[in-house]
């Protein structure tokens, strides 16, 4: 099953806006949030087949490097540590290829595990 592979506390969480975004027949829906992407997949099983999910990550990741860029206090550290920005995570699974080509659009490196 879709739900499957989510933890059933995040199923319990999101089931009733998930049900009352089915209700009102909506036609898009734009996640709004990074973390959203690992729900796609149930809101895709839940939702009405027309609707769709537009994933929001590429554009929240842009604005992040665009405010990181054009802070006073990035261009002090730069000037004294001139490095490309770079990603750690925790965890030890691999990043999927959407996270590595949106971090490589980005500029950013993606540096390993904690």
């Amino acid at each position: 099953s879709v739900s499957g592979s989510l933890d059933h506390y995040v199923i319990d969480a999101v089931a009733p806006v998930i049900k009352e975004l089915s209700t009102m027949a909506i036609d898009t829906l734009v996640l709004g949030c990074t973390h959203f992407i690992y729900l796609i997949d149930y809101l895709n099983s839940q939702l009405r087949p027309e609707a769709v999910v537009i994933d929001s990550r590429a554009g929240v990741s842009k604005r992040v490097i665009t405010l990181i860029y054009s802070n006073d206090h990035y261009s002090t550290i730069s000037a004294t540590h001139p490095l490309p920005p770079e990603l750690y995570v925790t965890g030890s699974k691999e990043l999927p290829p959407n996270i590595t080509s949106i971090l490589r659009e980005c500029g950013i490196i993606y540096a390993g595990q904690l």
